[in-house]
């Protein structure tokens, strides 16, 4: 691997291996209030409060992203949201309720996650063609 430097732990060297082995590389790390908009709108499907984004843009602590985490995953608001916002991964949506498996249930979904990803890169992925 060329980008040894990338990889923090087994995933992203996983990760790193497959992009290269594609003659791709690695996006650029988003920017700490991006970082803090994906992270909330991904567990509990709202945005951040600008005091939030100001808290976290301050942390410099190397543990920063995960006080967020560990913060947002005991919200009340854990997960309320999932099948509403479409932030469930779509297999998994599927597989909990296969009479939602109809082509117009597929769009809406695919549709819902391309709204709440839209400040990711485009990848090949089947949701965002």
């Amino acid at each position: 691997m060329k980008n040894k430097k990338w990889a923090r732990n087994p995933i992203d060297t996983f990760i790193l291996a497959r992009l290269e082995n594609q003659k791709l590389s690695p996006s650029p790390e988003a920017d700490r209030v991006t970082l803090i908009r994906r992270l909330s709108l991904d567990l509990i499907g709202l945005p951040p409060t600008i005091d939030e984004v100001d808290r976290f843009v301050a942390d410099k602590s190397p543990d920063a992203y995960e006080k967020v985490v560990e913060r947002l995953l005991a919200s009340p608001h854990y997960g309320e949201r999932w099948d509403a916002t479409g932030s469930m991964p779509p297999v998994t949506r599927i597989a909990m309720a296969t009479k939602r498996t109809r082509p117009q249930h597929l769009a809406i979904s695919r549709l819902r996650h391309q709204r709440l990803h839209r400040d990711l890169p485009s990848t090949s992925s089947r949701w965002n063609n």
